[in-house]
């Protein structure tokens, strides 16, 4: 999004940015600028692909529903957070175990 998006894009050199707490800054400012993306109304936006407010379409489903919503939510996030730590388990046994042929763990 940054480089599509920031006239300063030829500028943008992401060679440097190695190490996790350099890498960890970045990321949190690139996730608050996609959210300010995305929390843009699409009643503001010039775009004529959806022909609806879809924050009404939305409140209109979730009306009296809003906590069963939040509970399915909040849910998703719990499995998904659990399947993350798995999966990075698996990662980092298949790294220390050799089985990447680019790159080494020593």
């Amino acid at each position: 999004m940054v480089a599509d998006l920031s006239p300063y894009e030829a500028d943008l050199d992401w060679s440097e940015i190695t190490e996790p707490d350099e890498i960890g800054p970045v990321v949190a400012d690139l996730g608050r600028a996609t959210a300010k993306i995305h929390w843009i109304s699409d009643s503001d936006s010039d775009e004529g692909l959806v022909e609806f407010s879809t924050e009404e379409a939305i409140a209109t489903v979730l009306d009296g529903e809003q906590d069963a919503f939040v509970d399915d939510v909040v849910d998703f996030g719990i499995e998904y957070a659990l399947r993350v730590r798995r999966d990075h388990e698996l990662f980092v046994d298949a790294f220390r175990g050799g089985h990447f042929e680019l790159v080494s763990a020593t």
